[in-house]
């Protein structure tokens, strides 16, 4: 039987970057195309990070899959490059978020030979089945490909219904043996990352947002297409029973959309007494309507993070969020009072974003009982409003347009009112708010007889001191 490697590689090493230092995830999405495939007759490993030609090709593989967003761009471009130096036979097939927005340029480079275009699943399947029966690639759904003459884009392949999702076997989803590989230094609760054993899940696909700078769109589309509450619950119990994980990331955009499918996981968590910490996204909307939160505490979510980006609501307005800013502290307060901690996502570099803005940021975050909050530059990737916003008005900083490794979000890239310099320094400010009484005292409360999250903290204290 053909042997096929799905990879997914690190981005460069950001040596000046707090952002892409701070966290290694496993490539979730190839986790759940490898798992379809096995499960309907091919014989697909997944290799996350794996840097060594010679081992990817001493396996003989007759595919080679790659995901790829813009942050690893070029060493996957690098990787590819070499092995087809050494193979030409070996087909490399790319996906995910950057080669399916960018497939025509990541055709031209010559080391691709098919991209997947949206989510994976049924087209990698029946992409691998054309090779190997040696057909026509023009009848697939779901892909790009160079025919000799041109880069052909067929038909949409249709997304896999809750059904179809909830078929895929759990127990072949998470191939890796050993957890400890990944890592987030940047939780500063309920489990150090030095014991951390960090997995990802993602319980449904799509999200009903519309926000400029999100690529999910693209993949997903708005509609929301979920599993099963059972079904996840029997993924997150084979990560706590048989991996030994102990802390879950949900990768899902608003895990609070749906109250019932939410209430329903919980409960069953607890029936099943899976122990274990999760985290979960959520946008400000959600959230203000969510009502059980107590049931989330109990049945392990210890953070809640939403998407704040900024406190200007003609900003707010303008990138799609779709919220009212003064909503923030009443929802803010309502998680933390159920002993949840809560996490914000802050952008910076707003094209209309000026030096007042990031002052008026300030006051405002100060003012909310935050355990984390991700500061970063906003950045532009293919397939978001705002990549044809800033290619279409030339609003890249000297020295990063399609400079893939630098996007990382470390880094002013796109002009704005404010300068680059001020941007910098307000992030510097916002990240200080994590050395304040005010700070220390609030999560000495949260963490109060929990000795695994008081380490945790002392553990985040450390890291930050380090990196800033």
């Amino acid at each position: 039987m053909q042997k096929i490697t799905l990879l997914g590689l690190d981005q460069d090493k950001d040596k000046t970057g707090i952002v892409s230092s701070n966290e290694s995830c496993e490539f979730i999405g190839i986790e759940y195309i490898s798992a379809y495939a096995n499960q309907n007759g091919l014989n697909v490993q997944v290799k996350h990070n794996s840097s060594s030609i010679q081992e990817i090709l001493s396996e003989n593989p007759s595919v080679i899959g790659l995901s790829v967003m813009a942050s690893n761009y070029e060493p996957s471009k690098r990787f590819s490059r070499k092995l087809k130096d050494a193979n030409r036979d070996i087909r490399i097939v790319w996906g995910g978020p950057q080669a399916t927005n960018y497939y025509d340029r990541v055709l031209k480079e010559g080391c691709v030979d098919y991209v997947v275009i949206g989510e994976g699943e049924k087209t990698f399947f029946n992409l691998v089945n054309n090779l190997k029966n040696s057909l026509d690639p023009h009848s697939l759904e779901g892909i790009a490909f160079f025919d000799g003459e041109k880069i052909v884009k067929t038909k949409k392949q249709r997304r896999l219904t809750s059904e179809e999702l909830n078929s895929i076997d759990t127990k072949l989803i998470h191939p890796t043996k050993d957890y400890k590989t990944f890592f987030a230094k940047q939780i500063p609760h309920s489990v150090p990352h030095s014991d951390m054993r960090l997995a990802m899940l993602v319980g449904s696909r799509g999200c009903w947002n519309d926000c400029s700078f999100c690529s999910s769109n693209s993949i997903w589309g708005r509609r929301i297409i979920y599993r099963s509450p059972e079904n996840v619950v029997d993924e997150l119990e084979h990560l706590v029973e048989d991996k030994g994980v102990n802390f879950v990331f949900f990768g899902d955009d608003d895990f609070l959309t749906n109250q019932n499918w939410c209430r329903s996981i919980a409960e069953d968590i607890v029936k099943r007494g899976i122990k274990v910490k999760y985290h979960v996204m959520g946008s400000v909307r959600s959230a203000s309507k969510f009502s059980d939160y107590d049931l989330l505490r109990e049945s392990g979510c210890c953070e809640v993070t939403l998407g704040m980006e900024t406190t200007n609501q003609q900003i707010l307005n303008s990138i799609g969020k779709g919220y009212e800013i003064s909503t923030l502290p009443s929802v803010s307060n309502e998680i933390t009072g159920h002993d949840i901690h809560l996490g914000l996502y802050y952008m910076l570099g707003y094209p209309e974003q000026t030096s007042e803005d990031l002052k008026q940021d300030l006051e405002f975050v100060k003012k909310i009982p935050f355990s984390r909050i991700r500061a970063v530059f906003l950045t532009p990737y293919p397939g978001t409003r705002l990549y044809d916003k800033v290619e279409r008005e030339n609003l890249w900083l000297d020295g990063y347009k399609r400079k893939w490794s630098m996007l990382t979000n470390d880094r002013p890239v796109i002009k704005s009112k404010a300068t680059p310099k001020e941007l910098i320094e307000a992030r510097k400010n916002v990240l200080k708010l994590y050395f304040s009484d005010d700070y220390k005292t609030r999560m000495k409360v949260m963490y109060e007889g929990d000795p695994k999250s008081e380490q945790a903290f002392n553990e985040f204290q450390k890291y930050l001191k380090e990196v800033l």
